[in-house]
């Protein structure tokens, strides 16, 4: 009898086909190996076929779910591949981002003790700079914004457990207009005072947001993702990630406490003072 692995990993695919092996490679790479990988073609080409029948031939970890085109990203595919599974702890990649080896392991953890979890918010701009995201649904302000308006989530990097999705009203499906899928999704999440949700404290993934790349060429966009897929193999390149996402974290303490400073040094901010220690006498 064959072991329930502990994770279920999906890849949502449709005309990525040069990107993906190296989305698919980063999965591979874990090193927590009690997973398997299920690739949804969302109404993809021959080309991506080819990619996963070449990158599943000798590995069992790998199912290829090859689907017409849906109205949108595939959504009840995902549904439908999750209620067939039992593994314990699901997590998502977007198949032009990439995870570090340890994701898997730190998503264990993380899920241990929260129902939701949501990525540490790295990603690459059009420069090829880190940008940094400041983003913590553990906090219940933030957890908020979210239900009501913002929209900070994304695909990767994403961890629930089973338990929490099959207690959801719906789970994947279909996205209306005019809305993201994947805030879409963390709402159902998120509008279930119970769910246990927090942000991972560590980046285990790095995004390359479609957004800045529209209007970049397909040898562009490899070339990019080949050269932080190199960097992310090797330890030394990850220490280096690591470093930098300190700076960047050290950066922007320092331009909020910048910030505070600013605005305690306006006129209407020492009238505030004046008129809170004004009232305290008062009510002495």
């Amino acid at each position: 009898m064959t072991a329930v692995p502990e994770f279920t990993v999906i890849i949502p695919t449709h005309n990525h086909a040069r990107l993906l092996p190296y989305a698919v490679h980063s999965v591979l790479a874990q090193t927590l190996e009690s997973f398997e990988l299920v690739v949804i073609g969302d109404g993809v080409g021959d080309d991506t076929r080819d990619v996963v029948a070449d990158l599943s031939r000798n590995n069992k970890q790998i199912t290829f779910v090859d689907r017409p085109k849906s109205p949108r990203t595939g959504e009840p595919y995902r549904h439908k591949e999750l209620l067939r599974r039992d593994t314990p702890y699901v997590t998502y990649l977007s198949d032009d981002d990439l995870l570090l080896p340890d994701h898997l392991e730190h998503t264990r953890e993380m899920l241990a003790t929260h129902d939701l979890v949501h990525g540490f918010g790295l990603h690459v701009d059009a420069t090829g700079s880190l940008v940094l995201e400041l983003v913590d649904l553990g906090q219940q302000w933030f957890r908020q914004g979210e239900l009501e308006h913002t929209s900070y989530v994304s695909l990767t990097a994403m961890g629930h457990t089973m338990a929490a999705y099959r207690r959801l009203p719906y789970g994947w499906r279909t996205t209306p207009p005019g809305k993201f899928t994947d805030h879409y999704m963390f709402q159902q999440f998120l509008s279930d005072p119970a769910c246990r949700v927090s942000t991972l404290r560590r980046p285990t993934a790095l995004k390359f947001p479609l957004i800045f790349r529209r209007t970049w060429t397909d040898d562009e966009r490899e070339r990019e993702i080949a050269m932080w897929a190199s960097r992310l193999s090797d330890e030394r390149g990850r220490v280096t990630l690591l470093c930098e996402v300190i700076n960047l974290l050290h950066h922007q303490a320092i331009s909020s406490v910048h910030a505070l400073e600013m605005i305690a040094a306006t006129r209407t901010w020492r009238l505030r003072n004046r008129l809170v220690a004004l009232r305290r006498l008062m009510q002495r």
